[in-house]
């Protein structure tokens, strides 16, 4: 209902606020995590393969500079996709010297379905634009030490989890493999099955979404703190 409320007051367009920067950040800290990840993993804390809690600390290494990248990101794209809210909100504090909130609110209800909500900046650029002339460029870091913390907890939990779910998961397909192989009259078929190489290719991908999927639920709280912050109404002027 949430969905077609704002597709139908609002437009498909959007549905898509703020996606600029989360683009761009995610393309760059994407790179980065995995580099920086295999760097100090080798290098430094020699992690192995499996539940090795020296995976998480590789993978959590590269949290400050992630934090850089992705702080204005996250702050931008909490911006946008709460301006409209935010400028009804100041609107209707705005409207409380004249009117009770209940008449407000009844007025709110009859007015948006029909009534294009006009939000306080057009693109993501605009808003990084106006909010840094009138707060200065530290505006963009709102939320910087929440944000560090979130990635340094979703990184550590990916790659530890990550190699963790690779391990079992080519556990379980060899298993599976070879107890295929034992039915199959055919040395090359059982061969084929039992063939390191395409367990590996097969058990990565499957630990990568399981190990996204934990990450996520596990900063799940702190995202939502993060968002909290950022996500404060903060006069353009």
């Amino acid at each position: 209902s949430l969905l077609r409320h704002i597709l139908r007051t609002e437009g498909l367009s959007s549905i898509y606020k703020g996606v600029g920067p989360p683009l761009v950040s995610l393309s760059i800290v994407n790179t980065l995590s995995f580099t920086s990840y295999s760097y100090f993993r080798q290098n430094h804390f020699r992690g192995t393969d499996g539940w090795d809690y020296r995976n998480a600390l590789s993978g959590m290494m590269g949290a400050p500079l992630f934090g850089i990248v992705t702080t204005p990101e996250n702050f931008l794209k909490t911006q946008m996709q709460l301006d409209n809210v935010q400028s009804k909100r100041e609107e209707l504090m705005e409207s409380k010297s004249q009117q009770s909130i209940s008449q407000t609110n009844q007025t709110l209800q009859k007015e948006y379905p029909t009534k294009q909500p006009s939000g306080r900046f057009t693109n993501s650029f605009h808003c990084a634009k106006t909010l840094a002339s009138t707060h200065g460029a530290t505006v963009l870091y709102t939320g910087h030490a929440i944000n560090t913390i979130r990635e340094a907890a979703f990184v550590g939990t990916h790659f530890f989890c990550y190699e963790g779910y690779k391990s079992e998961f080519r556990k379980l397909l060899l298993q599976f493999g070879n107890g295929l192989g034992r039915n199959v009259n055919n040395a090359k078929s059982k061969s084929n099955l039992e063939s390191s190489s395409s367990i590996t290719s097969l058990a990565i991908p499957m630990a990568g979404g399981c190990a996204g999927a934990t990450a996520w639920a596990f900063t799940f709280p702190l995202d939502c703190v993060r968002a909290g912050v950022q996500g404060q109404f903060i006069p353009p002027h």
